[in-house]
């Protein structure tokens, strides 16, 4: 018997499958074969609202389910699967949801299934010496631990070590000074033996710990729901924190909410003391409210602080915006950029005008300085106790003149016998379209002068990119400008045309591939999102490593374009403020990224400005080599005695001209002198967000610095 089926239930049939074929598919961050951390999160983002008949399952390589927590994230799109626990080391797992079809083709297939697979990365072994004063304890439940080396070393206390929490023991603690503990639990052995650490002297600095955690250490509870972002406001009456924003900043969550009086006496583990709050959340308008979110409080002769979140991810998350929001196209202009993953409320506009991931940072190092039992020395951010720097960076479209005019006129600015070395040239980077006509014996004449010439790389400013077609593009117009200018040295800094962008750190990954080390992408835009306010997109005026989504460093440094023409904020008051920011009683120091494109005059502006304040004019070149140096340069075999600090200072290669900074007063003690390798150096006493510091010439080898009694 034949079955006649109606013309119009095969129309129908043919539209279902249009229409689920067009239909895009959910995205899975982080990327299907990706390694991951064990204690790492997963996402999946829909094109719509997350429907409700979504179910997941999460399972290891034995096809056993793993527990864990589903929650729909702000945007009501994106799906959050979180592991109750922390996965296993160098496992595989399979991430699997299921989701309704239309129903055609639920009568047709069923419910749709998709699986992505993923392996757990391994294990870290120790690393730093172990004489080194500073130990940060890796939680397996804290993706971001690892960039605790990046803060440190932003913030000159280059004397630390790291170790998973699980492998530490008694024998890692001895000599220590500051153990910075990342994980919301404890090992049940280690609890008396830290304890032990910290009533003999310790300082104990732990990030969100669990409700087991604070109770053994006696630290405030938690009473509320965490919050996904919030508003902080550091105190204006503790020492340690006087010094910051007197206005409140945005951080990033999870965000314990703490609602205990300031100096109420708790105990844990026996032993009783009274907490000091360092920082209250702030209402929406800035207005401080109850909560504490950093604590501290004295045990025995140690003492034990806090944070109500995670530090270091409240700071990846500032400077790099959303992974949620990886290749999605958010603010309406393409092609896909940067400010994709902040745009439209990921950063709070209202409060971006303090560099709140550094002012996070400053916290943190002024905790560690004020409470650490033996005074740590530090290396200051930028050379010869500069506060400020320009980094002079214009992008040349075949302007008429452009780039060798503004080289002309910076060397006639510059004294005769200036010290290129020292930041005394006025220096700027150019870097050139396919069609800027530079010959090529000028190009080197330039660069010989100290200037940085290098390509500008254009993908088509509308064309999505992808880590494979960025890849051929960096390849084939890099060998192209080469050829061009073979003798130029090797080009290490980078900003894209359009900063055209993929993925969460794919181009800065992609560019290292190449060679280049440090991206100026980030940038100001669109101005009809800025409304004419000059704030720091990435929280920070200093350049740091990019994370990836393990919180694992990239050698490369994402360093912010924070003065851009074509920003929509007034040209005189952008610069004003950022400059003023960083020479004025705020304090917000920084090294400044620039665009310009040689069609208006704020490249004179910035240059004007820039002589007026005394404020240094660099190369992107010129800021990498120092970064290199600094962070490369170290201090080893601390050791404190009545009154007297050893000290040893490795210094790197472009960090010949940096400053130690200690503390003027410890305790009771006030510096008298410093000594380092027989040569005395004369201490000159500066207030520093808050702390009296002293800062003296670097010299490699042995200093000893003696305090009175």
């Amino acid at each position: 018997m034949r079955i006649l089926i109606p013309t119009g239930f095969v129309a129908l049939l043919l539209v279902g499958f249009i229409v689920v074929v067009a239909r895009p598919s959910p995205l899975v961050i982080p990327q299907p074969g990706a390694a991951i951390h064990p204690g790492g999160w997963f996402a999946i983002r829909f094109p719509e609202r997350v429907a409700a008949d979504v179910k997941v399952s999460l399972l290891d390589l034995a096809g056993r389910g793993v527990h864990f927590d589903t929650r729909n994230a702000p945007d009501e799109r994106v799906l959050l699967v979180e592991p109750r626990a922390p996965l296993e080391w160098q496992t595989q797992y399979d991430l699997c949801f299921t989701m309704d079809r239309s129903w055609i083709f639920r009568a047709l297939a069923g419910p749709h299934r998709s699986c992505s697979t993923f392996t757990t990365m391994p294990k870290r072994s120790p690393q730093g010496p172990r004489d080194a004063p500073i130990l940060v304890a890796e939680g397996r439940d804290r993706p971001n631990s690892r960039y605790y080396a990046a803060i440190l070393q932003a913030e000159g206390l280059n004397a630390f070590a790291n170790v998973a929490l699980e492998d530490l023991t008694e024998a890692d603690l001895a000599g220590r000074a500051v153990v910075l503990l990342d994980s919301a639990r404890l090992p049940p052995p280690l609890n008396a033996t830290l304890l032990r650490w910290v009533t003999a002297g310790g300082l104990l600095i732990v990030m969100r710990p669990g409700m087991e955690l604070r109770q053994s250490l006696g630290l405030p509870r938690v009473v509320d729901n965490a919050l996904d972002s919030a508003l902080l406001l550091p105190d204006e009456r503790d020492p340690i924190s006087i010094g910051l924003s007197r206005a409140a900043f945005q951080i990033h969550g999870p965000v314990d909410q703490i609602h205990e009086p300031v100096g109420q006496i708790l105990a844990g583990a026996g032993v009783s003391h009274a907490t000091r709050g360092l920082a209250t959340l702030a209402g929406a308008a800035g207005e401080p409210i109850a909560w504490q979110t950093v604590t501290w409080a004295k045990v025995g002769q140690g003492h034990v602080a806090s944070f109500a979140f995670d530090l270091a991810r409240s700071i990846i998350l500032t400077r790099q915006g959303s992974p949620l929001w990886i290749d999605e196209e958010r603010d309406g202009s393409e092609p896909l950029r940067p400010n994709d993953l902040f745009y439209p409320d990921f950063i709070d506009l209202d409060h971006a005008a303090i560099p709140a991931a550094d002012e996070l940072q400053r916290l943190l190092a002024n905790l560690i300085v004020s409470l650490a039992p033996l005074p740590l020395p530090r290396f200051w951010y930028l050379p010869d106790r500069r506060r400020a720097a320009v980094i002079m960076a214009g992008d040349d479209h075949a302007t008429d003149g452009g780039a060798p005019r503004l080289f002309i006129w910076l060397d006639l600015l510059s004294a005769p016998d200036c010290d290129l070395g020292g930041w005394e040239c006025r220096r700027a980077t150019a870097y050139l379209s396919p069609e800027t006509d530079l010959a090529a014996d000028a190009a080197m004449t330039y660069a010989k002068r100290g200037f940085e010439i290098g390509a500008h790389i254009d993908t088509g400013c509308t064309v999505p990119i992808t880590r494979h077609s960025l890849v051929r593009l960096l390849r084939s117009q890099i060998d192209d400008f080469r050829k061009r200018y073979p003798y130029l040295p090797k080009q290490q800094t980078h900003r894209m045309h359009c900063l055209s962008w993929t993925g969460w750190a794919e181009v800065p990954a992609v560019q290292l591939e190449m060679g280049m080390r440090f991206d100026l992408n980030y940038y100001l835009w669109p101005p009809e999102w800025l409304g004419g306010r000059q704030v720091f997109l990435t929280g920070s005026g200093f350049p740091m490593p990019f994370a990836d989504l393990n919180g694992n460093q990239l050698e490369a440094y994402q360093a912010a374009s924070h003065l851009v023409n074509e920003s929509g904020v007034p040209h005189e008051t952008a610069i004003r403020q950022m400059l003023d920011g960083a020479l004025g009683p705020n304090q917000y120091f920084g090294a400044f990224g620039t665009h310009y494109d040689f069609t208006d005059d704020f490249a004179q502006l910035l240059i004007r400005f820039s002589i007026k304040n005394n404020v240094p004019l660099i190369t992107a070149q010129q800021m990498l080599t120092w970064l290199d140096g600094r962070n490369a340069s170290s201090f080893s075999g601390m050791a404190w005695k009545d009154g007297t600090l050893r000290f040893d200072v490795q210094l790197a290669a472009g960090a010949e001209r940096a400053s130690i900074l200690l503390p003027t007063t410890f305790g009771t003690m006030r510096l008298l002198d410093v000594t380092c390798g027989r040569e005395e150096m004369l201490p000159a006493p500066q207030n520093i967000k808050g702390l009296m510091m002293s800062f003296f010439p670097s010299r490699a080898g042995e200093c000893v610095a003696r305090y009175d009694g």
